[in-house]
């Protein structure tokens, strides 16, 4: 997750996965919330951010020759 945010230009998306995949975990109504932002827009968010990363995983286990 954190190569993923690392390459992550987006302020906002940061904010959001941090929020949701930091310690404490917070929902995304909190998350929506807390940043005054649309819930619709945090779970668009996450959803963009785990496509990401499921991306990035699929791209390192053909790199490793696992895939």
């Amino acid at each position: 997750m954190r190569r993923v945010l690392a390459n992550v230009s987006d302020d906002r998306l940061r904010q959001i996965a941090q929020l949701k995949y930091g310690d404490p975990e917070h929902t995304t109504r909190e998350i929506a919330a807390k940043l005054s932002i649309p819930h619709g827009t945090v779970t668009v968010k996450l959803m963009r951010f785990r496509a990401a990363i499921r991306r990035e995983l699929c791209r390192a286990l053909i790199e490793e020759g696992v895939a």
